[in-house]
């Protein structure tokens, strides 16, 4: 069974209950996700509470880079998705992903696919850098 690895960072856990929320709710099966979070100040209790809503979550902190600590976040997931807290899922974004992944001419070799450089505090704009493959 595919299972995904969204990974996240943020300030706090509120700032990316928004779109973790969107992830699960939206998704086509839910059950495949699990969660990996990084974040910056420590969660209270209400925090706790909702991350623990969500199912399979994990959390350092504090921790700035959720890639750098995907190894530790990482449960066997066959797939990981890295997202950012102002993003919003649509209903059944994760069957269409997997359906487009497998479409990728390197799908069947298990290659990357990579579709954008998530924005870093530094970059002057906030927004997600395409890039392109062939």
């Amino acid at each position: 069974m595919d299972r995904i690895l969204i990974l996240m960072s943020a300030l706090e856990f509120a700032d990316a209950q928004t779109a973790l929320y969107s992830a699960r709710e939206n998704a086509h099966n839910a059950a495949a996700l699990s969660f990996g979070v990084t974040l910056e100040t420590e969660p209270d209790d209400e925090a706790q509470s909702a991350m623990a809503a969500l199912g399979q979550i994990q959390f350092l902190c504090p921790e700035q880079d959720a890639w750098r600590s995907m190894p530790e976040l990482w449960q066997g997931e066959s797939h990981v998705l890295m997202a950012h807290p102002a993003m919003r899922f649509t209903r059944g974004w994760d069957k269409a992903l997997l359906r487009e992944l497998r479409r990728c001419p390197n799908a069947e070799r298990g290659q990357n696919v990579l579709t954008g450089y998530l924005p870093v505090r530094e970059d002057p704009l906030d927004a997600v850098c395409p890039v392109g493959a062939d």
